[in-house]
């Protein structure tokens, strides 16, 4: 039985950052979650696109079947219904409600599916009532040891760090060419990365729903709206899809407009169009060839009728979590030497500046007002608007609210992609 210890804590100075604070430390009693049927194997990462405040939590049940889903959090357990939480479908993967009291009522998703609730009240551990309310900001667990290292001792274990992850992911990747192609196998790990965080299972479904033989197979001109359509994205297009997703399984509330799912399945067609016919020797066959890291990442960008819909940073976080590891995974023995042979990026004008811009005292120099207003000062580079990629905007209608002539769509046969008019590096 779990301990009746109840925490006196008023419940007016309690909120959602109490319960969400004794989440992430797993400072709670296991075995009340144990009187659920249930234990905890990874408390989830917290989410910043609406929906859910922890995704991709996992959770056992006593059977030893693995529960993959999200975590809410509230301060009663009435605030599911008080929030309308049973009504939106982007609540529907929760697999635990967590509350700091609970009221007794059975909590139900909008799919009709039952939801456990764990309440935290009588059975939190680990520190006492003032560390719970005054903390306002919650220091990570990693946070102190990291602090205490010195820069060459913690380059070295995010080193560590990166090579592990990097033969883990190589390792899935070669446990997946047994079962599928490499070919999909690169598709699917490329749609995954696309989703980040918050849409990561809904283009992973994707992928299964359009394979990647049976798009290749269509015109490359079609190939996004096919996409479009299967994903519940765009209108019906000119080739039905095998299958579609329902359109709630996308997280777009508080999602910026530059990770759209729109924008980066234009940018999954272009990609595919470029590393034609095998996308995943393509991909190790561009490790190989590489002379620099960050060629690997150029070869990634995307832009579309001016417009960048994979922008760099995008893409040097594809290079790691995807290019790299699928060519350990296709190329064995090969890719390696080809990765240790890459020079280290060299650091930025900001990191030079902080550096070595410090006097022998680690002081920063104060310069004279003079020779300030002296001191060339770097063109400033004014960014091109981006629009808010919506779907009547997508498929060529024009903006409301705007002054500016009509923009090109980045899909159909008035967008302007072609595919073999533009060079290696910049389509």
């Amino acid at each position: 039985m779990a301990p009746e210890r109840e925490v006196d804590i008023p419940g007016s100075r309690v909120d959602e950052r109490v319960v969400a604070r004794i989440w992430e430390g797993s400072s709670f009693d296991r075995e009340a979650l144990r009187l659920l049927e249930l234990d905890l194997v990874f408390r989830g990462l917290p989410s910043d696109a609406g929906g859910p405040d922890y995704q991709e939590a996992i959770l056992s049940t006593a059977k030893g079947r693995l529960l993959h889903g999200d975590v809410e959090f509230h301060v009663r357990s009435a605030d599911w219904y008080r929030h309308r939480h049973h009504l939106d479908p982007a609540y529907n993967q929760v697999v635990l409600h967590v509350v700091w009291e609970s009221d007794g009522e059975e909590i139900r998703r909008q799919d009709g599916r039952g939801v456990p609730t764990l309440a935290l009240r009588r059975c939190v551990t680990g520190f006492g009532t003032a560390e719970v309310v005054n903390d306002r900001l919650f220091a990570h667990p990693c946070g102190p040891s990291l602090s205490a290292l010195d820069g060459s001792t913690l380059r070295d274990r995010i080193e560590e760090a990166g090579i592990a992850r990097l033969g883990s992911r190589a390792e899935r990747f070669a446990s997946d060419f047994l079962a599928i192609s490499p070919d999909q196998t690169a598709y699917s790990a490329l749609m995954e990365a696309m989703g980040f965080a918050s849409n990561r299972e809904a283009f992973r479904a994707l992928a299964e729903c359009v394979p990647f033989g049976w798009l290749m197979s269509q015109p490359a001109g079609l190939r996004a709206e096919v996409l479009l359509d299967a994903a519940g994205l765009g209108p019906p297009g000119r080739i039905a899809p095998p299958a579609r997703l329902k359109p709630d399984v996308w997280r777009l509330a508080r999602l910026r407009p530059g990770n759209h799912p729109i924008r980066r399945l234009v940018a999954i067609s272009v990609l595919l169009e470029r590393f034609r016919p095998s996308l995943a020797d393509a991909l190790a066959q561009l490790v190989l060839e590489s002379q620099k890291p960050r060629e690997l990442g150029r070869a990634l960008t995307v832009c579309v009728g001016g417009v960048p819909v994979l922008g760099q940073g995008r893409a040097d976080e594809i290079v790691v979590s995807v290019v790299l590891p699928l060519a350990s995974a296709c190329q064995p023995g090969r890719a390696e030497p080809a990765l240790l042979s890459l020079p280290l990026p060299e650091p930025s004008q900001h990191a030079l500046e902080q550096d070595h811009g410090r006097d022998d005292e680690g002081q920063r120099p104060q310069l004279c007002r003079a020779k300030r207003r002296a001191a060339p000062r770097p063109a400033r580079h004014i960014p091109r608007p981006l629009p808010v990629y919506q779907p009547t905007w997508l498929f060529g209608l024009p903006r409301r609210g705007t002054r500016c002539r009509r923009q090109r769509p980045l899909v159909g046969p008035a967008s302007g992609l072609n595919h073999s008019a533009t060079s290696k590096w910049s389509r």
